[in-house]
């Protein structure tokens, strides 16, 4: 898995971030869904909550209920259907009703209404640089 550093997201454009939340959130959000995070995405997490740049906001723990994982998670799963129930939402596209999701492995995929998950990067390092460009 691919290391994303500090120095890599607040040099993103617009970078922005919700603040570093307390640790037991996290553990409480994964035993809330019933998933575990990838490492990548724990370690974003933890460093920063949920983080927003160029036009993009990634899901975190996180006060406002549009970029917090878990209210998004439960959102989608509702109406989505073929999402394995150990993915998690990283991202609303806000276009097409596209939902970007990420796996315990660190894989990311994309949804659309009435479609099953598809591979789109490897990790979410990958995703984030496609996003930065």
């Amino acid at each position: 898995m691919k290391h994303i550093s500090t120095e890599l997201l607040s040099a993103l454009q617009d970078f922005s971030c919700t603040g570093k939340p307390n640790a037991d959130l996290i553990d409480k959000a994964e035993a809330e869904l019933g998933v575990n995070f990838a490492e990548d995405y724990k370690g974003i997490t933890a460093q920063f909550g949920a983080i927003s740049f160029r036009g993009h906001t990634l899901s975190g723990i996180s006060p406002f209920p549009g970029n917090d994982v878990v209210a998004l998670t439960k959102e989608h799963r509702a109406y989505i259907s073929g999402v394995p129930c150990s993915f998690y939402v990283i991202e609303e596209a806000h276009i097409d009703g596209i939902v970007i999701w990420q796996d315990f492995d660190g894989r990311i995929y994309q949804t659309q209404p009435d479609s099953k998950p598809v591979l789109i990067f490897d990790c979410l390092y990958d995703y984030i640089l496609r996003l930065k460009q």
